[in-house]
């Protein structure tokens, strides 16, 4: 992707959003390029990281 590319994407409710993230960190997506705009959500989260039982 060139730094002009926009893809977006709707979904129902937060937990399709989880899983939408986690398949784009799974798939090595950088995080910084990506963001997630929701409506009605009164909550802020700023993942740092997903971690599995290896990594730790």
């Amino acid at each position: 992707m060139n730094p002009y590319d926009v893809i977006i994407a709707v979904f129902n409710d937060h937990l399709q959003v989880d899983a939408a993230v986690r398949k784009l960190i799974d798939e090595r997506f950088d995080l910084k390029q990506f963001s997630v705009v929701g409506k009605g959500y009164h909550t802020e989260e700023k993942i740092v990281g997903l971690y599995t039982m290896g990594a730790a």
